[in-house]
């Protein structure tokens, strides 16, 4: 019966020597070749193996030559192991001179190759009846000086010691005796950073490693570098020489910085099959970009975002030669005027995702050709483009009838524009927040036509009333709403909309009309999601009970909460208010935008002479916005030493002297 043996050497001690059986020594030199192999010492860095091996060809026939080298850096460690074909040249090597060891101007020592106390061996299978069991070989030890006196209990608990740690040696070897498939599947569960490091273990371990690249198809390098180190074009090139070829996704946009444009020649010459893209912040030229789609012919999602030196041509080369590309994100780019669009042809109809965020260059003439050559667009974020005038957005809502999702914050809107994005009857998300007149009629030509919205944003507008906001409660499939910043909206708006019942998200940041009736009814009406009452110091504890009978306590939805700014302050509170809400995450994060509070008006007013002389002396006057927000008590005598004499230096001289007469 055939079994695979194990050895293993017990660590040495003083009190006892363990000593190898001769049966097996024997065996394990004949394995590895001890009694033919000689140890080097002292070799030149710049000494490679061949001419090692023909300068000890002279003591011997040489089988082997292996230099020693460092696994990082793959430098010669300075030792060598010779290995001859018979023990007379070993023997030979054994007792030259000094002089005849002398090479590079080195001298070389040369001492008898022995088996390393620090590790274990697995020997070549045996078919003696005598080892066939099938068991691990502890290795028989002779008795040491004074063991023969020991005690039987001395000897058994020696014993027990050899065997204790038996098992950790065999642990480790258990690895390296799995199948191939299944060292693999194990090497395939590993990062691709685990995996580099791997393949530096041993010969074996880099073969599998290799055979496990062609099941990597998605690469990113997020949370991967560490202080100032990143990503560089050598690097990317040894990665993806190991799995370019079979990527279809790829990420660089986490560690931009060191790469150069020619990242693009070695993304390009390496990964034919690349279908996503993301070059975000990576430094990309019009011609290092040419190169690369001419490789990569089959994109279909790419992100340049904050590309800054890619104009319209290198976009214009990209659409005419990547015929599948359907998602194209080129936001924060300032040169890109929409001119690359005159290259996609009317019957392109795979580009459907448009993003053109912060394009300050943007034109008219640039989305007109946009818009009339890819009617099939079903996604356009035009936001903050202020160059678009409202007659590209009329033009958008008329021939753009698969548009899913628009989002067009801060763009210039008149009238006839906001009255026609009732056409996009197939909208399903919709972002107007801090345009210019958008008002009452808009939002009800949204209701009337726009039946599959689910999103919409209207926050900073602040031409809108309750009549516009009552009116999306005709939405039958609205389920996130953002009204945060509208001062002219009541709560009476809010009551109509829990009436529906279908809302789940809802952020109403700095508002008048978010009071502890209305949230409560919302809370209690609505499955609930998220709730974002930001800045609303009208809301106080009396919201919190209603969480706890929720519809959403029914099943596995967590509600988050967020009251940061409001009159909730749970560290002075009784703790017992948030008891059961366990579904309930509550943040106390402000998110409101600070230019547009509206309760700044109240700290610091403005003040008529005429009244000011007939108020008290003992009149305390208001505190500056950080003791506000300190809630100091406002009773409290003015302390000059605190607030200082000055602290209205800044602001308005009629208010200083206004001051300074009170």
């Amino acid at each position: 019966m055939q079994s695979r043996q194990l050895f293993w050497k017990e660590p040495m001690t003083d009190m006892e020597l363990p000593v190898v059986a001769p049966k097996t020594s024997l065996k394990l030199d004949t394995q590895f070749n001890i009694q033919r192999k000689v140890f080097v010492g002292n070799v030149s860095y710049r000494i490679r193996s061949r001419k090692l091996a023909k300068f000890f060809s002279k003591f011997g026939s040489v089988e082997h030559c292996y230099i020693v080298k460092d696994h990082l850096k793959g430098w010669s460690r300075g030792i060598a192991f010779i290995t001859f074909e018979n023990e007379d040249g070993m023997t030979r090597a054994l007792q030259a001179s000094d002089q005849e060891l002398y090479l590079d101007a080195r001298q070389m020592r040369v001492q008898p190759s022995q088996l390393s106390s620090k590790t274990w061996y697995l020997l070549a299978d045996s078919e003696e009846e005598s080892e066939g069991d099938g068991t691990p070989y502890q290795g028989e030890r002779t008795p040491s000086q004074g063991e023969g006196n020991q005690s039987p209990s001395e000897q058994n608990t020696q014993q027990s010691t050899a065997e204790t740690f038996l098992p950790r040696a065999c642990d480790g070897a258990a690895i390296d005796m799995l199948f191939e498939e299944v060292m693999v599947r194990i090497l395939s569960l590993l990062s691709w950073k685990e995996r580099v490091g791997v393949e530096r273990v041993c010969w074996r371990w880099k073969h599998l490693v290799q055979r496990t690249w062609s099941s990597v198809h998605h690469l990113h390098f997020r949370n991967i570098f560490k202080g100032f180190g990143g990503l560089t074009d050598k690097n990317l090139g040894c990665l993806l020489s190991r799995c370019g070829s079979y990527l279809t996704s790829l990420d660089v946009a986490a560690s931009p910085r060191i790469l150069t444009t020619f990242a693009m020649d070695v993304i390009g010459k390496h990964c034919p099959s690349l279908q996503e893209l993301d070059l975000t912040s990576v430094k990309v030229t019009d011609i290092s970009l040419k190169n690369l789609v001419s490789r990569c012919t089959n994109l279909r999602r790419l992100w340049l975002r904050k590309c800054f030196h890619v104009t319209d041509k290198g976009v214009r080369y990209v659409l005419s030669v990547c015929s599948q590309l359907a998602y194209l994100d080129l936001s924060d780019m300032p040169v890109i005027s929409g001119q690359c669009f005159k290259k996609v042809s009317r019957e392109h109809s795979a580009l459907k995702s448009v993003i053109l965020t912060n394009n300050h260059s943007v034109s008219d003439a640039g989305m007109s050709q946009l818009v009339s050559r890819c009617s099939q667009l079903e996604e356009l974020n035009i936001s903050n483009c202020l160059n678009i005038s409202s007659a590209t957005h009329t033009q958008i809502c008329q021939t753009l009838s698969n548009l899913r999702v628009l989002n067009a914050a801060g763009i210039k809107l008149d009238e006839s524009a906001v009255e026609v994005i009732g056409n996009l009857h197939a909208l399903e998300d919709l972002n107007i927040s801090f345009s210019r007149l958008v008002l009452d009629l808009t939002l009800i030509s949204l209701a009337q036509g726009c039946h599959l919205l689910r999103d919409l944003d209207v926050s900073g507008c602040a031409s809108v009333t309750d009549i516009g906001v009552m009116s999306l409660a005709q939405l039958p499939r609205l389920t996130s709403l953002n009204l945060s910043y509208l001062s002219q909206v009541t709560e009476d708006s809010v009551m109509k909309i829990a009436q529906a019942g279908h809302l789940k998200k809802l952020v109403a940041r700095a508002t008048k009309f978010t009071t502890d009736d209305a949230i409560i009814a919302l809370v209690t009406l609505c499955p609930l999601e998220h709730l974002d009452v930001s800045g609303c110091f009208q809301i106080t504890m009396a919201i919190l009970p209603a969480f706890k009978n929720t519809p959403a306590l029914n099943g596995d939805t967590n509600i988050q909460l967020i009251i940061g700014g409001t009159s909730i302050d749970l560290e002075d509170e009784d703790m017992s208010a948030v008891m059961g809400l366990d579904h309930v995450t509550i943040s106390m994060h402000n998110l409101v935008m600070r230019e547009l509070e509206p309760d700044r008006d109240i700290i610091l007013p403005s003040y008529d002479g005429d009244e000011m002389e007939d108020e008290d002396d003992s009149y305390s006057p208001h505190l500056p916005i950080p003791a506000y927000q300190e809630h100091v008590d406002f009773n409290d005598d003015w302390d000059d030493d605190y607030y200082g004499d000055g602290y209205l230096d800044n602001d308005d001289p009629l208010e200083l002297e206004r001051w300074s007469m009170s």
